[in-house]
């Protein structure tokens, strides 16, 4: 019998208004400036013990960007995948907004930290799913204004 090993992470494309353009916060490692041999995505990670999906991603949205956000209603999206080394994952994904603070790499974290429009978001981010994510809310976002 073969037991597949699961994860399951949550987190949030975050975003904030400046000068009236929506801008989205991203984080991963390697030389995130030049978009090359980095893996660039939305800030999440493992739930703590007893924690909600929800405060989960609030935690991780902490721990990767120093920025204290709060969860748009109405948008979750959730991607399942094999990872590399044969683990199911599953990835829970939030909308999150914040005013008035400047994302920043947490001392705690290996993770750089981008805040960019959303065309230079799409091409920054790694993968197809986060793309389609973002994709999707940035639509959710044109819908309720």
């Amino acid at each position: 019998m073969i037991f597949t090993q699961k994860e399951k992470s949550c987190g949030a494309v975050l975003f904030t208004e400046q000068d009236g353009v929506r801008k989205y916060v991203l984080v991963g490692r390697g030389p995130l400036q030049s978009g090359r041999d980095c893996n660039c995505g939305f800030p999440k990670g493992h739930a703590e013990k007893n924690e909600t999906e929800r405060e989960t991603a609030l935690r991780e949205i902490k721990e990767e960007t120093c920025i204290d956000a709060r969860i748009i209603e109405g948008f979750k999206k959730e991607i399942n995948y094999v990872m590399p080394n044969g683990v199911a994952k599953e990835a829970v994904y939030f909308l999150a907004s914040y005013k008035n603070q400047e994302p920043k790499k947490s001392p705690c974290e290996e993770l750089e930290v981008l805040l960019l429009p959303f065309a230079e978001a799409i091409d920054a981010l790694t993968f197809e799913s986060a793309k389609e994510i973002l994709r999707g809310a940035e639509n959710f976002l044109n819908t309720q204004t």
